[in-house]
């Protein structure tokens, strides 16, 4: 075959090649535009042969690549016979839509058959598109896996990360240390051996192909559940990998066992009562019930309860009548249609009672899905109700033979309410037991109205207590006397009163009678006397009780200490505390009851051999808080012994009681003579006394703390007053808070 032939076969190939391929060949002219384009462009970009040449490359090219075209066609101006590939751009499609091109330019304007910039480009858009969704994609997984707080990783068959979100980093650098990423062993440093082996059985497993959760716990740093799913990463059918997903149930874990905690919790406080308690269905089925409610059931009926059961449906001893089953079901339905209501009734067996039933609907947001029902025994409220019933008719009656009366004033509305008896008393109905303040006014005794005006004026302005005797006239003319006392009632602020009420008493009868009652004077003075020896006598009588109360309670503890809670051990102290400081507090008004009534004959007294005698007495106060006692020689006075000790014995327990812990006390005992009396002072370094109590330290049964701060029964000064009055003395202090007191008394020669 010549030459000429070849050429003529190789022209016919290149020319089938081009004619038949994808990619469009084209032939532009220096400035851009087409001299030559394959058949191809129709399939590329839609134009027709004749329709390419009125085009340039320049004008087809997105504007936004526009600059990325000028680039590369510069390049290749300035390089003869070298492809440039061009970055990918938009061109425009016949149909006006933009098509992504790949293409290269060739510089052969120097060529001679040529002569022109060859250009190959075909279309790649769908190859964009994909490139873009794959990027989209991975861009999108990535958003999604670090755009939470649990933690994802996946690892490849060798064990080595594949792709890990952020929160997966940050806990890993967080507990170890340690910054991972893409390509690193998943066996990471600063876990054990045994959680790695743990890891790596998972993980062998999943590549079998196995899906595996587990829930994780932990105590480090802070008590907390992860829930672990790993699953299998396919390849058609070959797993490579691993994917990995841990969430953060501490939460869910939690509130199970809130729940756990909250039904025990409910279990144990409906459990923990006598009260009856169950709730039902709207089916009147069980829902729950506690113990006493099991009981009952088991009792009436010799059955065993269970969820879910009709209690109405089962048989009831002859002594349940049918109408109170059926009344108790109609009770449920009510608290089923959504009333809150509480009946009370009255039963006769097992034993007589009276119930207070409470009836509570269950609902489930807008649903009523059954009802509660609570049983209170309430049949002790109902006998002291009954008692209160009982003695409120005692109380009128003996009102009526006491002739006293009550009243209370509204000041408010200005109407008073007036018992029976005052009724009776003002000569008034019963039934008109309202009465006005005027009307009360309008019985008072002519002659004595200015005096009761003037008793109320008074009473008005500071809101006092006050009492007062006048006459009545009544409206059949008869004229009593009567004694009243009244009481102001004030708001919940203590300053503005809103009521008066008070007493009647018709004291007719004693104001005849009071000249026999003068003349029996005398009488009574002997009974008094009587009377104070009876005193003496109920004090030494109450010891007894007293003691019987602090055995008896003392036996309780001991024998059923194991039975009683805390609080019953509380109590039982609190009585015992109480008899023993009642029985202290009797002991100290005998004492101080006897003071003066003694008939001691006067003594020469020494007082260092009382001093002496004091200390011994004290000896253990004494050494217990290593106190100093510090006097001179002290003089020999004229008294008497028993009570000059008692005084003594009271200042210096004081003034070794009234110490703050961390003082050392000391006690400094003096004495001056001053002719015709003896000034004797005890100074202690101990709390002292605010100037405002120094009158009130020495009244009976005034503490100035309370008795877990400083034992005792606020009775010591006040006998030591009492003992100074009757020696013919005086008694006062000196004291600064802080810093401590000095009690100067005196005693005559």
């Amino acid at each position: 075959m010549n030459s000429e032939v070849l050429n003529n076969n190789n022209e016919k190939c290149f020319k089938a090649i081009v004619e038949h391929s994808n990619d469009v060949i084209s032939i532009l002219s220096s400035e851009g535009k087409y001299v030559y384009v394959s058949p191809s462009i129709g399939k590329v970009l839609g134009y027709s042969d004749n329709e390419a040449m009125m085009l340039d490359v320049h004008t087809l090219t997105h504007p936004d690549e526009k600059a990325i075209l000028i680039e590369a066609w510069n390049k290749m101006l300035n390089t003869v016979g070298i492809a440039i590939s061009v970055q990918p751009c938009r061109i425009r499609h016949r149909d006006g839509t933009w098509r992504w091109i790949a293409s290269s330019i060739t510089n052969l304007l120097h060529h001679l058959d040529i002569n022109g910039v060859l250009q190959s480009f075909r279309d790649i858009t769908d190859s964009v598109a994909l490139t873009n969704q794959n990027l989209f994609d991975k861009n999108n997984l990535e958003a999604l896996i670090n755009n939470t707080h649990d933690f994802m990783w996946s690892v490849d068959r060798n064990f080595k990360l594949i792709t890990t979100n952020n929160a997966f980093v940050e806990v890993i650098k967080k507990f170890t240390g340690n910054s991972v990423s893409r390509g690193d062993s998943v066996f990471i440093d600063g876990f054990s051996k045994d959680q790695h082996d743990k890891y790596k059985k998972i993980f062998e497993r999943v590549f079998e192909g196995e899906v595996i959760k587990e829930v994780e716990y932990r105590d480090q740093p802070i008590e907390g559940w992860s829930e672990i799913k790993y699953y299998p990463i396919w390849d058609n059918n070959t797993v490579i990998g691993a994917a990995c997903h841990s969430k953060d149930i501490s939460s869910i874990k939690k509130a199970e066992q809130r729940r756990r905690f909250d039904k025990n919790n409910l279990d144990a406080l409906i459990n923990s009562t006598v009260d009856i308690m169950w709730s039902m269905d709207s089916n009147l089925g069980l829902i729950t019930y506690n113990q006493p409610f099991r009981n009952l059931v088991c009792n009436f009926t010799g059955k065993e309860v269970e969820r879910g059961m009709n209690i109405f449906a089962m048989d009831m001893p002859s002594e349940i009548s049918q109408d109170l089953v059926f009344r108790y079901k109609e009770y449920h339905r009510r608290g089923l249609s959504g009333e809150v209501f509480s009946v009370v009734d009255h039963f006769n067996f097992p034993r007589e009672m009276w119930l207070q039933v409470s009836f509570h609907p269950i609902r489930l947001e807008d649903a009523i899905i059954g009802v509660a029902c609570h049983s209170q025994d309430i049949t002790e409220i109902k006998k002291v109700e009954q008692e209160r019933i009982r003695n409120e008719t005692r109380l009128k009656e003996s009102q009526a033979l006491a002739k006293l009366g009550h009243w209370e004033l509204d000041l408010v509305t200005g109407e008073s309410l007036w018992s029976e008896e005052s009724c009776r008393i003002y000569g008034v109905p019963v039934e008109d037991n309202r009465q006005s303040f005027e009307t009360w006014l309008s019985f008072i005794h002519p002659d004595d109205m200015t005096y009761v005006m003037s008793e109320i004026e008074k009473s008005q302005k500071t809101f006092s207590d006050s009492g007062m005797s006048h006459r009545i006239l009544l409206r059949d003319g008869t004229v009593k006397h009567i004694s009243s006392k009244t009481k102001f009632e004030f708001d919940h602020t203590g300053k503005v009163p809103v009521g008066i009420y008070g007493v009647a008493y018709d004291i007719t009868a004693e104001k005849v009678a009071e000249m026999q009652l003068k003349q029996k004077a005398r009488e009574l003075e002997l009974i008094n006397a009587e009377l104070e020896q009876f005193g003496y006598a109920v004090s030494h009588d109450l010891q007894e009780p007293l003691r019987m109360v602090t055995s008896f309670l003392s036996q309780l503890d001991k024998k059923y200490k194991d039975v009683l809670d805390d609080k019953g051990k509380q109590y039982i102290y609190f009585a015992v505390d109480g008899a023993k400081r009642m029985r202290q507090i009797i002991l100290d008004m005998l004492e101080y009851s006897r003071v003066g009534k003694t008939n001691e004959a006067t003594v020469e007294v020494d007082l260092s051999e009382v001093m002496e005698g004091i200390k011994v007495l004290l000896k253990s106060q004494i050494e217990e808080k290593k106190a100093i006692v510090q006097y001179e020689k002290l003089p020999v006075i004229r008294s008497k012994k028993a009570p000059i000790n008692q005084v003594f014995q009271n200042l210096i327990g004081n003034g070794l009681k009234y110490t703050a812990e961390e003082v050392i006390p000391h006690i400094i005992i003096e004495v001056k003579d001053n002719k015709k009396q003896w000034i004797i002072s005890v100074s202690d370094n101990g709390i002292g006394i605010n100037e405002a109590h120094y009158d009130k330290v020495f009244a009976i049964f005034q503490r100035l703390h309370n008795k877990e701060e400083y034992s005792g029964t606020g009775i010591g000064l006040a006998l030591t007053k009492k003992i100074i009055d009757h020696l013919g003395g005086e008694i006062w202090l000196e004291s600064e808070e802080g810093k401590g007191s000095v009690f100067f008394f005196t005693l005559p020669k």
